[in-house]
């Protein structure tokens, strides 16, 4: 039986070498006769790419040979069955590829080098910040890019970046040089770079150079007064230095700063201007610039007398009932802002050196007898003029003055009728004793308030002394803080509610008419 095995055994080897294309030897050991192959079989590849094929059959580690010029191109296999071709020049070449038996293998892979192009975009910085600001403290006009191999480029300086186009791939060195009006180099930057073909590179420098200027702060006075207090109807102050833009700045910042100056001697000449840019007062002088420092300068503008008064009297629930110990504060806003304490029996201050306008007075009323306690009113839209002065006054309803705590609150919920609703305007809501010519006890006002059918306005009003009293509630328009032609008001009058002490009393007031 063994003799029939071993007869099948070698027919199937022998068949097995025929089928599969390979040799068998005297020990019947099969050989491998692959033939080496490459696909695709010839590249064509640009300066600044690579080229790849791939390599199979035969016997590895595989050897390679580049001819008949070696200049052209470089190859490597890097990973096995992967041929790496990075070309250097135009031209042709071949890379013959050779495997490990013996005989050799061998297969030959035509190479064709093309020229590539890429582009180069450069973009820059001075002293770590924009063209548009440094360039004008580093006095440069232009910068200067080379690429080796190519004539320069120059683009203005605040241009931030430009791109060379149709640069020929592969390694190349930029340099680009910051030039002044005269065309010194001010600062130079050089890189290395590689192009690669079809491709845009983007090269970013900071270029870095000496500021060569100086900068100028300007402060004023108005009639020897600080600016905060003594612009009155002065509205701005323009600066202009030589040839230089003019700067304008508020009069009550007090001061301008006018920076990126080339050094040397220039006129500087400051107006003062009124709300039309009516030049009120002119300075005129010559001030130096120095290299990278502050001029300093301070002017005294003179004008005529342009300012009003006011004097503000006050009431204690009604009359002189100022506590022993009683201060008043009063906070005055508008065009000439300021602030006074004084004793509360003094009834009356006068604020004077007031630039003409609208005012507003709050007025607070304190006691050291009485800790935490304070009483306050509001008087809105007091008109100042020049020359002249203006008389108002104002009731404090104070509580603790009287050494009760009997007050309660007030919620009135305001509605609309006819013709009133769609108005806006301040809502004035006033209670006070009932009766004709009696004195408002509170006066509180909600600025911006719109009249609406369907969405009542609802206001509370605290501190009101218990009792009978009588509520008016009116829509001022016209931002007169009086009842006149226009306003929104109710065809009852005053409406009646009684408050009792720590209590909320609510009325409901609708303002259905339009004052004549």
């Amino acid at each position: 039986m063994k003799k029939p095995f071993t007869v099948t055994l070698v027919a199937l080897i022998l068949i097995s070498c025929s089928i599969f294309s390979i040799s068998c030897n005297d020990d019947e050991v099969p050989i491998d006769t692959t033939p080496l192959v490459s696909e695709p079989p010839a590249l064509s590849v640009a300066t600044g790419t690579t080229g790849l094929a791939a390599v199979s059959g035969g016997v590895t580690p595989y050897s390679i040979q580049i001819a008949p010029d070696s200049t052209i191109a470089i190859a490597s296999i890097q990973t096995i069955g992967i041929l790496d071709v990075t070309p250097v020049a135009a031209g042709s070449t071949s890379v013959t590829v050779q495997d490990n038996s013996d005989p050799p293998r061998m297969v030959t892979i035509p190479i064709t080098v093309t020229i590539g192009y890429g582009n180069v975009t450069f973009g820059w910085t001075i002293n770590g910040q924009s063209p548009g600001i440094q360039c004008p403290q580093v006095n440069s006009s232009q910068v200067r890019v080379t690429i080796d191999g190519y004539s320069p480029v120059t683009r203005p300086c605040n241009e931030s970046a430009f791109t060379i186009e149709t640069i020929t791939a592969g390694n190349h060195t930029i340099t680009a040089e910051l030039l002044n009006p005269s065309s010194t180099v001010l600062s130079t930057i050089t890189q290395s770079i590689f192009v690669e073909a079809n491709e845009t590179v983007l090269i970013t420098g900071n270029f870095t150079a000496p500021l060569i200027i100086g900068s100028v702060n300007i402060s004023w006075t108005i009639n020897g007064q600080p600016a905060g207090s003594g612009c009155l109807n002065a509205i701005s102050v323009r600066a202009a230095l030589g040839a230089l833009t003019p700067i304008t700045e508020p009069c009550s910042s007090g001061e301008l700063l006018l920076t990126a100056i080339p050094a040397g001697t220039y006129s500087l000449a400051s107006d003062l201007l009124d709300a039309g840019n009516t030049v009120l007062d002119n300075i005129i002088r010559n001030v130096t610039i120095v290299a990278n420092q502050t001029t300093y300068v301070n002017l005294n503008f003179t004008t005529g007398a342009i300012a009003g008064s006011a004097t503000v009297h006050w009431t204690v629930n009604g009359g002189p009932n100022c506590t022993p110990n009683g201060d008043i504060r009063i906070v005055a806003t508008g065009p000439s802002p300021s602030e006074i304490t004084t004793t509360c029996d003094a009834y009356s201050h006068q604020f004077t050196n007031l630039g003409p306008g609208t005012y507003s007075f709050e007025i607070f009323l304190t006691d050291a007898s009485y800790p935490g306690q304070q009483s306050s009113a509001l008087l809105e839209n007091v008109s100042v003029v020049d020359n002249a002065n203006t008389s108002v006054s104002q009731n404090l309803n104070c509580l603790f003055c009287t050494g009760t705590d009997s007050a309660g609150w007030v919620q009135v919920d305001v509605t609309c009728g006819g013709a009133a609703c769609g108005l806006t305007g301040t809502l004035y809501v006033i209670i006070k004793d009932c009766g004709t010519g009696n004195v408002p006890l509170n006066t509180e006002s909600v600025p911006g308030a719109t009249l609406s059918a369907g969405t009542p306005l609802s206001h509370t009003v605290s501190d009101v002394f218990s009792g009978g009293r009588c509520v008016v509630v009116f829509l001022d328009v016209d931002g007169n803080g009086q009842i006149s032609t226009g306003d929104a008001i109710s065809s009852l009058g005053e409406t009646y509610v009684l408050v009792s002490g720590g209590q909320t009393a609510t009325v409901d007031i609708m303002l259905d008419s339009v004052s004549p």
